[in-house]
């Protein structure tokens, strides 16, 4: 397991530069450790998006 994988079941995720775009008023965009779709919070942190309900 790579350090970034670790960090990411930490729900420490790291953005994807060239992946990191707008969705409305939320900055989203991929996790670099395990693939995620993550955005940015209020607290400038960046958490994983909820699974859609179907």
């Amino acid at each position: 397991m790579n350090r970034r994988f670790l960090l990411c079941l930490m729900n420490r995720h790291a953005p994807s530069p060239e992946d990191t775009h707008w969705q409305s008023l939320t900055l989203a965009s991929t996790c670099r450790g395990c693939g995620a779709d993550i955005y940015r919070d209020q607290d400038k942190q960046w958490v994983k998006a909820a699974k859609a309900r179907s």
